[in-house]
């Protein structure tokens, strides 16, 4: 059993003690701890470096984003021949490492499925975050069990659509067969796009009911509210994956969908006096996703 581990990071100074921490939890099932840096500043990656002594550490000196970093990390565990299982894991997720090998088990056990997950928990809780994603016809993300407690889950053998981006477990012969990320999603949706492509190849996904993660969601000043870039991007790619997969008609009525639910968000927004920011940053994205226009804008604050 070598499993590669493949972490990003940029700037994370404010959850670095509690990344550590939950570090803890899973190293001893680890062969390989591969760190990706979007460009961080000196200091943090030095503090890095002296925390997760003995890990692969990239420095790649620019912010390539979620895919762009991955698919660096994902290619150094291809090309090492002792690795055979290659797993994706946010630097603000709770596992151990019993849970970790029984999701390296049913990749082993299972010769349909080729990629796998835990149940994602809520922060130190018992409420389930996701237990597998269906896809909708906007290629929007739809866990299942959301809000249930993982005591009331009940999971049958079926596959599922797609996987949490963020804690996933895959066979070197899934990125193989199915290929790395696609870099021109920079972040968010990579899961829709990873799983439309394994059903094409006939290779299966699916959560495992016996292990669980949590997601802990530590947010720089503990903000609550996403970043405008983000609405950004996560309507551009929705839009650019419709084209992608189905053509301009699905590119075009995911289009239709996301201007219309940003408008009337905006109207929402503007009746409570709330700003309307993010609606216009998402109305800007769908449009650049519907021309294929897939180049990130230079006045994005990444942080």
């Amino acid at each position: 059993m070598n499993i590669a581990a493949i972490e990003i990071c940029y700037n994370d100074d404010y959850k670095i003690n509690e990344w550590e921490e939950n570090y803890q939890f899973y190293k001893d099932a680890l062969y390989r701890l591969i760190i990706i840096d979007n460009g961080s500043r000196l200091d943090f990656i030095r503090a890095v470096k002296e925390r997760f002594n003995g890990a692969t550490v990239v420095e790649l000196g620019k912010n390539l984003g979620c895919t762009g970093a991955y698919n660096v990390g994902i290619r150094l565990a291809l090309e090492d021949p002792n690795v055979d299982a290659i797993m994706l894991i946010g630097n603000d997720i709770k596992i151990s490492s019993d849970d970790v090998k029984k999701l390296y088990n049913e990749l082993e056990n299972n010769s349909n499925i080729g990629m796998v997950a835990p149940v994602l928990l809520n922060k130190d809780s018992q409420v389930i975050a996701d237990a597998g994603c269906d896809i909708s016809f906007s290629l929007v993300l739809k866990p299942r069990s959301v809000g249930k407690t993982y005591d009331k889950l009940i999971i049958s053998e079926e596959t599922s659509s797609a996987l949490t981006g963020g804690m996933n477990m895959a066979s070197k012969s899934f990125y193989e067969a199915v290929g790395l990320q696609d870099e021109s999603l920079f972040m968010y949706s990579d899961e829709v796009d990873m799983g439309i492509r394994a059903k094409r190849k006939n290779i299966g996904m699916k959560v495992v009911a016996d292990t669980v993660a949590w997601h802990q969601h530590i947010n720089p000043k503990k903000r609550m509210r996403r970043l405008p870039y983000t609405s950004y991007l996560i309507a551009r790619n929705k839009v650019y994956l419709g084209r992608k997969h189905y053509g301009v008609i699905r590119a075009f009525c995911i289009f239709t969908y996301f201007i219309m639910l940003q408008l009337y968000m905006m109207i929402k927004n503007k009746l409570k006096h709330k700003d309307t920011e993010n609606e216009k940053y998402a109305i800007s994205g769908a449009w650049n996703g519907l021309i294929g226009n897939m180049k990130m804008p230079e006045d994005f604050q990444l942080c």
